[in-house]
């Protein structure tokens, strides 16, 4: 019996497609001075929120608060705050860090958290939440 070269291995599995991201929104360039000279929270508002983009993976909101946003979380999305004018805090786990104008906190999908108004003016807020789809109502 005469034995011949042994087969070529079989070809490597195609790669899997990466995977598809919800489609992407048009881009927005903002002033938040500007914006907030049109919408500024009234004096009886307890939150005002405005949705400045919505895209793919991504939502985008200025939060103008007078009261505390109540204990939530985001079971999907991951939310960074910025703040752009007043002083506050952010409640995590029942501690509380002091915020005020130039902080930013990232707070992870399925976190816990608050935030707080402290003074007189209202606190102003860049959130983005991140990883999960746009939902203009969010």
């Amino acid at each position: 019996m005469i034995i011949g070269p042994a087969p070529p291995p079989p070809p490597p599995p195609p790669p899997k497609p990466a995977p598809s991201l919800p489609p992407g929104g048009s881009p927005v360039t903002l002033s938040i001075p500007n914006f907030l000279d049109k919408n500024l929270i009234g004096s009886r508002e307890p939150l005002k929120e405005s949705v400045l983009s919505c895209s793919g993976l991504e939502t985008v909101r200025l939060l103008q608060l007078r009261e505390a946003l109540a204990e939530h979380e985001h079971a999907d999305a991951d939310e960074v705050l910025y703040v752009v004018a007043g002083e506050g805090a952010v409640r995590i786990a029942g501690e509380a860090t002091p915020i005020s104008a130039g902080s930013i906190s990232v707070v992870p999908h399925g976190t816990k958290h608050l935030v707080e108004r402290r003074g007189r003016n209202p606190l102003i807020l860049v959130s983005t939440l991140s990883g999960s789809p746009c939902k203009a109502t969010q």
